[in-house]
């Protein structure tokens, strides 16, 4: 688990897209005329979607997105450092939650969201890391949510630092 310590910001048109199934169809990726689009190695089911327009609205690829890959697809921004080191976000969260909360209040606070315990540290039991119960849920909204949430100290999207595209991103 990792805490975000530097500032990390979106990507313009570079998204992770996450669906239920393990890879999409070959018809499905051909349909794809406005994005580059490869599979993450690291990530069964989560795709690299980039957009051949990053000038384009957010909503606007992000609709595109939705339509290509699913309703029930998970889309989030790459992430960038202030360095230009690239981040993936896994679709969880990293918490930091305060001490004394009691397990009862870390389940509710979890199940309000829609979200679901995936790790808490044996040793440091204030560190959890949770995911979406639906992958319809936005996760960036959810984080910031969170960070709002008096009972939580931190909450910042778990991501890969290093990964590896399946091809060469082309187009499909």
């Amino acid at each position: 688990m990792y805490i975000m310590e530097t500032r990390r910001k979106p990507v313009k048109g570079q998204y992770v897209v996450s669906t239920k199934t393990e890879s999409c169809s070959s018809e499905q990726l051909g349909r794809a005329d406005d994005f580059l689009i490869d599979p993450i190695v690291e990530l069964p089911g989560a795709y690299l979607a980039k957009a051949k327009d990053p000038g384009a609205s957010e909503g606007v690829l992000r609709d595109e997105l939705r339509v290509l890959m699913g309703e029930n697809c998970s889309i989030q921004n790459v992430l960038e450092d202030d360095d230009g080191h690239i981040f993936l976000p896994t679709g969880k969260i990293n918490l930091t939650v305060s001490e004394a909360l009691p397990k009862s209040e870390l389940r509710a606070l979890i199940e309000r969201r829609r979200l679901k315990l995936v790790n808490q540290s044996k040793w440091m039991p204030e560190l959890v890391t949770v995911a979406a119960d639906d992958l319809g849920i936005d996760i960036d909204q959810i984080v910031q949510e969170l960070k709002r949430d008096p009972a939580v100290e931190t909450a910042e999207p778990d991501v890969l630092a290093k990964f590896t595209r399946e091809s060469p991103a082309k187009t499909f």
